[in-house]
């Protein structure tokens, strides 16, 4: 295999340059929106489990308190599949 050496053409800017001089297409528009209703849903989840952590009627370690708190939206799609009458 012969390989064959590329001159680099001297570029009018740098990759940053080249993107911004790019017209966003709606996808683009699409992820951007996506990304702030997800930020935001997260911070008010967030805010919603921290105002609450301080009624737990008894005492966890921080392990135990911290797997109560990740395993509530983990529980969430498998307590749809069972609903209750």
């Amino acid at each position: 295999m012969v390989s064959q050496a590329r001159t680099a053409e001297p570029s009018r800017g740098g990759p940053l340059e080249q993107l911004d001089s790019r017209i966003p297409s709606s996808f683009y528009w699409y992820l951007a929106v996506l990304a702030c209703i997800g930020g935001f849903l997260f911070g008010y989840d967030t805010s919603n489990i921290g105002s609450v952590l301080s009624f737990i009627p008894y005492h966890l370690s921080s392990f135990w308190t911290g797997y109560l708190v990740a395993g509530r939206p983990w529980a969430r799609p498998w307590a749809r599949c069972w609903p209750g009458p």
